[in-house]
């Protein structure tokens, strides 16, 4: 069973471990079409994999790390809400360190961090982050993952490994490997688009003969074909060629596919959807706008969608490793990290205060929370709940006490 697990994870990280300048690996696309290698230079080139890598990653180092105990209070005084917060390490604030291991994350599937500790009581003081092609992955007899950076082992419990969805259970699929055949095409496609545009637009075509004339001399061809070269560089577009007594050009039009009929703009377009939809991005958060698009139509709806189906889940997988690598046995029963995605779904101000109201109401918020929450100082007497009829309900009572 174990081999059999290990062999499993072997087959799972060879798709990143292959990933690189080289192409993509990992999968077999047989005899069919040999697709255009996609490593992650390639692959950022793509306006729409950048936007989906840049707007995961910002927006995830831009949200607010926070510790609360079991009762829902902020624990700001806690060595890992500075740590994590404000200065992992020496090079990088906290915003920095986490945009970077989102980018990791989504690109290569996986993002590992290194955890120096003191060696008294082996709490963490600083987080080394290392790009993921730094780190050499292999995997023990369980399948488990051992890690490696610069060919020196590291122990696991001393890697902040933040994987994203995989078969393994230990090891994230990188988009590079998912995703590869669509970008590759996406890739082609640009490349046919760009040199349709290098040649001005301009098709080529054939030159016809008369039939009884006579075979045009060595250095007539040369000179024609010389000609013919400068003719159809991109700046003599709009210049004339003259041609060889008796030549006539043909057109080839009726030998060629235009852009339209071969379906490159729609192919170009329903690319960009295909990696919005690996990276589990809406189309419109990059830009990408369609009329005939699905997707929800208000700004509030797509940040949702980005929220709940993207965002969220791999907020969870980060906080869970935090937990267990960056707090203590007895910490984990009564502290959780939480990155605050509040922020992400804040609607405009009408609808916010509507909120704040009702929360009023209901006993839910006090004037000090929902300051807090636009970032007003608190004022004097504001801890006060409603203790009206509504918030009796709210809070198990009733309005004769």
């Amino acid at each position: 069973m174990a081999i059999m697990l290990g062999n499993w994870y072997s087959r799972i990280k060879g798709g990143w471990k292959t990933v690189g300048a080289a192409g993509v690996g990992a999968f077999d696309y047989g005899q069919d079409w040999i697709p255009t290698e996609v490593g992650p230079i390639n692959a950022m080139k793509l306006s729409a994999y950048f936007g989906c890598v840049r707007l995961l990653s910002e927006t995830m180092g831009s949200m607010t790390f926070q510790i609360y105990d079991n009762s829902n209070n902020v624990v700001d005084d806690h060595d890992l809400y500075g740590l994590m917060r404000y200065m992992p390490n020496q090079y990088q604030t906290g915003d920095a360190f986490i945009s970077a291991m989102a980018g990791n994350k989504n690109v290569f599937g996986n993002s590992m961090a290194h955890i120096k500790r003191y060696s008294t009581n082996g709490k963490a003081y600083e987080l080394d982050f290392y790009t993921t092609d730094l780190w050499g992955v292999d995997c023990d007899a369980q399948g488990r993952p051992k890690f490696s950076l610069n060919g020196e082992h590291v122990p696991s419990q001393d890697v902040l490994h933040w994987a994203g969805f995989g078969l393994s259970g230990y090891w994230g699929l990188p988009s590079l490997v998912a995703g590869g055949e669509a970008m590759s095409m996406q890739i082609e496609s640009n490349r046919s688009a760009a040199r349709t545009f290098a040649s001005g637009l301009r098709a080529g075509g054939f030159f016809k003969m008369p039939e009884n004339r006579q075979a045009f001399t060595d250095a007539q061809l040369e000179k024609f074909n010389a000609e013919l070269r400068k003719f159809s560089l991109p700046q003599n577009t709009s210049r004339w060629l003259p041609l060889l007594p008796g030549m006539e050009p043909v057109a080839n039009v009726a030998y060629r596919i235009d852009p339209v009929t071969a379906e490159l703009l729609q192919s170009r377009y329903f690319g960009i959807e295909e990696i919005c939809r690996f990276m589990g991005v809406p189309p419109p958060l990059i830009g990408h706008t369609d009329k005939a698009s699905s997707w929800a139509s208000s700004i509030e709806n797509l940040n949702q969608f980005l929220v709940d189906y993207t965002l969220l889940p791999q907020a969870i997988r980060l906080e869970n490793q935090i937990a267990m690598k960056l707090l203590g046995r007895n910490e984990r029963n009564r502290l959780q990290p939480k990155f605050n995605l509040d922020a992400l779904l804040r609607g405009d101000i009408e609808k916010r205060f509507k909120t704040y109201e009702i929360g009023w109401d209901v006993g839910l918020y006090n004037s000090n929370e929902m300051r807090a929450k636009e970032k007003l100082p608190p004022r004097e007497g504001g801890e006060v709940y409603n203790t009206g009829s509504n918030g009796r309900r709210a809070s198990g009572g009733n309005e004769n006490g």
